[in-house]
């Protein structure tokens, strides 16, 4: 630090902080660098970093100290400097007061303090400027950091745009494939309108034929009313006819036509008494008639069960029925009469012989019916319980010749009318 008193006095100036008096003293050397300085104005440079060097500020006590606050500023000044050898002639003290004034302008427009400070107010400045500093630094390291971190996101950034584009590109492709396709559905979307135009028109000539459909429809059930009332009149005359069909139906005919029945110790068919007694003489002409119906009764049953009789011929005539006997191989046909006389002439004998001959005749053609109608009824499961058997001139164990009494003969009798009623229900059921 130069010396005081090689000093030249220069103007009096205020703290720009504490506004306190002071006083500001250049050195020789500071002379003569301000002397530079505005030589050097003539040609537009500034010689801050010379000018800092020389400048002493004095506080109120008339202590002298360098200024070190003017002094870094002037030297991170980026305005040329001249070189220190230049030699310039000594400044007046009103071109170095306007010299400084203008220094310290330019100190107070690029700093937040207003210039001349105090040695107090500069110490406390550079403590103040040390802490902007060092926060500067921070902030620059903060930085740094942050730059680090921004590179670090730009290259994760990077790589997430080509993930992106990749998949910008295959979705480009996809939407490419979809507009393809809504293309296509767009043409079928076309064809089904189409479609869908035919199909109304089908709908309405549809709508034409239901209503004719229902026209004929309403035409038909009316008609089907009028059916149907028939119908019913029709179903009750039905009715009707199958209760009266069922009626004859139960109705048995053949039982009417052949009415078997009893009087007394006598079988009787039609009314007609079927043998004779001692007590109770029948008179020849109804036996005879009795046989007839007896004879057509079982001629009925064959053909009921669709039996031809095997040898003989059955021909009912009233009271003169007759069984034919067909002749074999090397026999001639024969006629049997069957009805009888209580005349016992030599003729009368000789037919009642023949009368006995178409009795045992009748029996055998009744052999043959009952054989046939078993064999029926055990083909068909049923049943078919004879009670009196044929055997020859016996039917259940009773000859039917009339060289017998009345009653064994009348006793046979009651056989075969008892075996022609169950074949008569067997036939009919």
């Amino acid at each position: 630090m130069a010396s005081t008193s090689n000093a030249t006095p220069s103007p009096t100036y205020t703290c720009g902080r504490c506004r306190q008096p002071l006083t500001v003293r250049l050195t020789a050397a500071g002379a003569g660098a301000l002397a530079a300085q505005l030589a050097a104005q003539s040609i537009g440079e500034s010689q801050y970093d010379l000018l800092a060097s020389q400048i002493t500020s004095y506080a109120p006590n008339g202590e002298n100290v360098q200024d070190e606050s003017i002094a870094s500023i002037l030297q991170s000044s980026a305005k040329p400097l001249i070189p220190r050898k230049t030699v310039l002639g000594p400044p007046t003290n009103v071109q170095q007061g306007s010299a400084l004034q203008r220094h310290f302008d330019t100190l107070s427009s690029q700093s937040e303090a207003d210039h001349p400070l105090c040695t107090e107010c500069s110490k406390a400045w550079f403590a103040h400027m040390s802490d902007v500093v060092e926060e500067q630094k921070r902030t620059r390291e903060l930085l740094v950091e942050y730059e680090k971190d921004v590179k670090a996101r730009k290259a994760e950034l990077d790589e997430r745009n080509e993930w992106l584009e990749e998949d910008t590109a295959r979705l480009e492709k996809e939407e490419k494939a979809l507009v393809e396709q809504l293309l296509q559905m767009e043409q079928q979307k076309e064809a089904l309108d189409a479609e869908m135009r035919e199909l109304d028109e089908e709908e309405k000539a549809l709508e034409a034929e239901e209503t004719e459909f229902w026209q004929a429809h309403s035409s038909y059930l009316a008609e089907h009313n009028v059916q149907v009332e028939k119908s019913r009149s029709l179903l009750l005359s039905y009715t009707s006819a199958l209760n009266t069909l069922e009626k004859l139906q139960k109705t048995n005919v053949y039982a009417d036509a052949f009415n078997i029945g009893h009087d007394g110790g006598l079988a009787t068919i039609n009314g007609l008494r079927f043998g004779r007694l001692p007590a109770v003489q029948v008179e020849w002409g109804e036996i005879n008639a009795a046989w007839g119906c007896t004879l057509l009764l079982l001629k009925t049953i064959a053909r009921k069960l669709s039996y031809d009789i095997v040898g003989y011929q059955l021909v009912p005539m009233g009271s003169f029925s007759k069984i034919e006997k067909l002749g074999g191989p090397g026999e001639k046909p024969s006629t049997l009469e069957l009805y009888g006389s209580g005349d016992w002439a030599l003729g009368r004998l000789l037919q009642n012989r023949r009368f006995d001959s178409a009795m045992v005749a009748f029996l055998e053609c009744l052999r043959q019916v009952i054989e046939f109608a078993e064999d029926r009824a055990h083909e068909e499961g049923f049943d078919l319980r004879i009670p009196h058997q044929v055997h020859k001139d016996k039917i259940g164990e009773v000859s039917i010749r009339l060289g017998s009494s009345d009653e064994t003969w009348t006793r046979a009798l009651r056989h075969v009318l008892l075996d022609l009623k169950i074949l008569l229900a067997d036939a009919v059921r």
